[in-house]
């Protein structure tokens, strides 16, 4: 039974007792609390009548305010088994009572006041004080049930019943009492003649005892310990039911009050005497028993105990109960006041979840999905939680979504996550509200709405949920949709970290070592992180590994950081696999060993790390530890390369430059490195600048550079540029961006703009040097001054961003013609991109084409949209469908979601090609499964419909309820006319007002 504070789930129940005088007012007590059963078979919640009894043990009816709560019955009007009401949770019952006695036990049924010769000269003329509910009958009175072994005392001898029950299963026991040919003796101890005894026969029904139709209420009587018979033994037809139905032992019988019965008027016939040992089933039992486990986790009604948590919800768990294996494997799981046990939280999840407990399929999808106490095994987490997710578990739902978030065991797929994450947190549950917001906060699939984010990361922060509590905190941090303030992100940390959550202490620790305008703390960094740690947050061990590998706060030393590594590593954390694996590929700390690199960097690749498969791609390339072997160089970049990982590109890059394994193709090349250079790679940027500038210029033999190194002069400026590419790039020598800006610097001093320009990079990217935007842009400007292209370039695109200067957009496109004019091509995809909205510069149409047609023509996607629009529109050029439709294709081949966008439109309309919306649909989904808020919508206009996909109006409001979340006015228009007609969903006008409401502010 779970005897808990008040809550909207818990059914509350209030005793009320009759006092001794009818004048006198009913007492009552506070209530308690008890957690109802749900019937899926009626969809209804019922309290058992044991578990009532349980915590009431004398009770006799429950009422409603002034309405009697009957038992529930079947469709013959037969009372249910076991004895049943139906909860009504946040309504709080009273429970009535046959007497203010909490005893239940059959010592509860003797009368109270036996009379003595002192005030009658028989004992049986003057009948015990029952309180006689209702008579219609003059057939003799009832009276209490007879004990089964008793004493009574008359003329001051005490007499003994001899005689003994029955058992007749099912709970009921039988004494047999007669008159004249059959008795029941009562044995004098001094000598006197037996007292004999009748009865008529009593029937039980409920807590009441009748004859015919006159029922009479129990009595109890003050114990008497005179009388106790010290040698009387039960044996198992009396419970105790303040022990969960334990059968007595003969020291407890010994304490049981004698009892005596009386009858004015005995017939002559035999009588049964039908005694209910009311014995709880096990299921019962069970139940019961996990829910005190429940009052003990909680500490409702009881100190709170993990250990007799733990045992109560064991012993209800050997019997089967799904629910306490279930609390019983968390307790495992969790390590909460016992000690953390994988293997017993398996055991007891597996056990759960086979019976169809849905929240244990979950939590089990999480062990296999994290490797604990099991091998990581994404499939099979997959299969957990879709059993859970299908019985509609919110956290199993939640699961699910992550899953195709993250792309573990299935293709990555946003908007399926988002569909999944809706549901989990339209249920309310704070994990799948806070995984939701990751989509917005991060714009994965959808537009990045910090306000939505912060909603709902507000919603589940509310419930408690620790990641929740971090991420607002971090979007204080970073001043995502709310100003930068690092002391409310603090604040919001340590919210997390007081009540336990590990994240939060990591992330305590950080801010420590990381705070803006503050000298790092490491000795309360070390504290924090030591108390995540011992949370077991694997974050914590990789983040003291590091201290430990840097010597940051503490004494550098590589077996410690190895060690904390290690126990990251084991939990499965990816960045601490590559950390292991990378000292021992470099034989930092310890000794070189390809092979165990190799292991250890397998385990973070295969766990999604970019940087260990980059580096596992090195390997075979290079042919270290393994046999050199392009093809499988080039399956690790590209792996590396989908994860959007602007390293790989350039890795990949390079292999097509130099033909390396595949055939030499300087388009792709210089694609492949513009990709990276998008992403503010340095590299790139050099190889970029390096296939440009080497056009203009014989190359430079690297090996008569370094073998030339030693003997050069302060003469050729080419010569030392060279070595310097050589230590920067890593050829034929260890890869080393301090030697390599020596030698730079010379060739720098001597008038290289080319080596002035690649200082400058060095300087803006923090390469080899401290991070110093003022220093780059000195050496930008001299080698610009000198017309150096790509220097001129790098000017334009400070002014753009406002890197270390303020941001002016005229001086940016001022900087980038200069460099175009020297046919600079990345300065002309610039102004192109510029152009593309239209807005940027101040220019005629036709130039604008004119840019824009150069940057497509040499594959970059946002150019060759642009392009598309301008044929579709009609802007600087003639409407023409036919090449608007072949420059959409072009971009959506590339993956850009407008143009697939786009293309669908077309199709649908029939714009320049013939209607056809199969081909319609194809290109919508496309671009919805992208995110993309005008495709969500149109695709949903088609399930709407019915054009193209079968007519499916939930599925229509499901994407209309997409794009209508992203700020599509059309979209929000088309979701409140659904609610409001009902379509695709129950109707709802006030939601449908809502909708309304929100379409019409974004008219303004």
């Amino acid at each position: 039974m779970s005897i808990q504070g008040p809550q909207n789930s818990s059914q509350g129940f209030r005793p009320i007792y009759n006092t001794a005088t009818s004048a006198a007012p009913p007492q009552s007590s506070e209530p308690v609390y008890i957690e109802p059963h749900f019937i899926s078979q009626t969809g209804e919640y019922i309290v058992l009548w044991d578990e009532v009894l349980v915590a009431f043990k004398n009770a006799s009816h429950v009422r409603n305010e002034n309405t009697l709560v009957p038992f529930l019955r079947d469709g013959n009007f037969q009372i249910l088994n076991p004895l049943r009401i139906r909860a009504c949770p946040g309504v709080i019952f009273d429970v009535f009572f046959d007497s203010p006695s909490d005893d239940l036990n059959l010592d509860s049924l003797r009368i109270s006041n036996p009379p003595t010769s002192s005030t009658s000269t028989n004992p049986f003329v003057s009948p015990p004080s029952y309180s006689q509910v209702e008579s219609t009958s003059n057939s003799m009175s009832s009276y209490p049930l007879p004990p089964l072994s008793t004493q009574l005392t008359e003329d001051g001898q005490i007499y003994t019943n001899t005689g003994s029950p029955r058992h007749l299963g099912d709970g009921i026991s039988e004494v047999i009492t007669t008159s004249s040919a059959t008795t029941t003796s009562f044995t004098s101890t001094s000598g006197h003649q037996p007292l004999r005894t009748t009865a008529s026969a009593p029937q039980y029904r409920g807590n009441l005892f009748t004859n015919n139709s006159t029922y009479f209420e129990k009595t109890p009587t003050a114990r008497s310990p005179q009388l106790i018979d010290e040698n009387l033994d039960f044996g198992n037809s009396l419970y105790d039911h303040t022990q969960s139905a334990l059968p007595l032992s003969p020291q407890q019988n010994s304490q049981i009050q004698p009892q005596v019965f009386y009858n004015p008027t005995p017939p002559p016939q035999q009588r049964r005497f039908l005694i209910p040992e009311r014995r709880m089933k096990p299921d019962d039992i069970a139940i019961s028993e996990y829910n005190q486990g429940l009052a003990y986790l909680k500490g409702n009604g009881v100190p709170q105990d993990y250990y007799k948590a733990m045992d109560t919800f064991r012993k209800a768990a050997k019997q089967g109960n799904p629910k306490a294996q279930c609390e019983l494997a968390f307790l495992y799981y969790k390590g909460d006041g016992i000690p953390q046990d994988f293997s017993k939280a398996l055991k007891w999840f597996l056990r759960a979840a086979n019976q169809e407990n849905s929240r244990a399929q979950a939590h089990l999808g999480d062990m296999y999905f994290y490797g604990e106490g099991v091998p990581q095994d994404y499939d099979q987490s997959l299969d957990w939680v879709i059993k859970s997710a299908s019985l509609g578990d919110a956290y199993g739902q939640n699961n699910v979504g992550v899953a195709y978030l993250t792309g573990k065991g299935v293709e990555k797929d946003y908007s399926l996550a988002m569909e999944w994450l809706t549901k989990s947190a339209n249920q309310g549950d704070p994990h799948g509200q806070s995984h939701l917001s990751q989509i917005y906060h991060f714009g994965l699939g959808v537009r990045k709405d910090f306000a939505k984010a912060m909603e709902l990361y507000l919603l589940a922060a509310n419930q408690g949920l620790g990641m929740a509590l971090c991420s607002i905190g971090m979007m204080y941090n970073d001043g995502e949709g709310v100003p930068k303030d690092e002391s409310k992100a603090m604040e919001w940390y340590l919210k997390a970290a007081y009540q336990g959550d590990g994240q939060g202490m990591n992330l305590v620790g950080l801010m420590y070592l990381q705070r803006t305008g503050f000298q790092p703390d490491y000795s309360k960094a070390m504290e924090w992180l030591h108390k995540a740690a011992n949370k077991g947050y694997a974050g914590a061990y990789f983040n003291l590994g590091r201290m430990y590998e840097n010597g940051k706060g503490v004494p550098q030393d590589y077996y410690k950081a190895i060690v904390w590594f290690q126990k990251a590593a084991d939990k499965g954390h990816a960045k601490s696999q590559f950390a292991i694996g990378e000292m021992y590929y470099h034989g930092r700390g310890v000794p070189k060993d390809y092979t165990e690199a190799m292991e250890w960097l397998l385990k973070s690749a295969n766990n999604g790390n970019s940087k260990a498969q980059i580096i596992i791609g090195d390997m075979y390339r290079n042919g270290e530890g393994v046999p050199q072997d392009f093809s499988k160089a080039m399956e690790w970049y590209t792996k590396a390369a989908k994860q959007e990982d602007a390293d790989a590109y350039t890795r990949i890059g390079t292999l097509y430059h130099d033909g390396t394994g595949v055939p030499k193709d300087r388009s792709k090349a210089e694609a492949l490195y513009r990709k990276a250079v998008a992403k503010g790679n340095a590299e790139a940027q050099f190889c970029l600048d390096w296939m440009h500038n080497n056009d203009q210029r014989p190359q430079i033999d690297q090996s008569k550079a370094m073998m030339f190194r030693k003997v050069a002069e302060d003469r050729d400026p080419d010569l030392y540029c060279a070595i310097g590419h050589i230590y920067y790039r890593g050829k034929g020598v260890s890869k080393d961006n301090s030697k390599a800006m020596e030698w730079y610097l010379k060739a720098a001093n001597m008038g290289s703009n080319e080596a002035q320009h690649i200082i400058g990079i060095m300087y803006f990217h923090g390469l080899g040097v401290a991070e110093d935007y003022s220093k780059a842009m000195e050496w930008f400007l001299e080698a610009a001054s000198q017309g150096f292209s790509l220097s001129q370039r790098q000017i334009g695109i400070m002014y753009d961003e406002g890197e270390g200067v303020l941001q002016d957009r005229s001086r940016a496109i001022e900087w980038f013609l200069k460099a175009a004019n020297q046919g600079d091509f990345e300065s002309k995809t610039r102004i192109a991109l510029m152009y593309a909205d239209w807005n940027e510069v101040p220019v005629d149409d036709s130039k604008a084409i004119e840019w824009l047609s150069n940057a497509a023509e040499h594959g970059l996607v946002e150019p060759q949209y642009a392009l598309g629009c301008s044929y579709k529109n009609g802007r600087g050029v003639s409407v023409d469908y036919l090449k608007a439709m072949e420059w959409f294709l072009k971009a959506a081949n590339q993956g850009n979601a407008n143009a697939a966008c786009d293309i669908g439109v077309m199709y649908m309309h029939g714009e320049g090609v013939r209607r056809d919306f199969a081909k319609a649909a194809t290109w919508l989904r496309k671009a919805a499964k992208q995110g993309n808020a005008k495709a969500q919508f149109n695709f949903g206009h088609l399930y709407y419909a019915g054009h193209g996909v079968p007519e499916d109006c939930e599925k229509a409001l499901e994407w209309f309820l997409l794009a209508a979340n992203q700020g599509e006015r059309n979209a929000q228009y088309r979701v409140s006319y659904m609610y409001y007609n009902g379509f695709g969903a129950p109707k709802d006008i006030a939601l449908g007002e809502e909708w309304d409401r929100i379409a019409k502010r974004n008219l303004v």
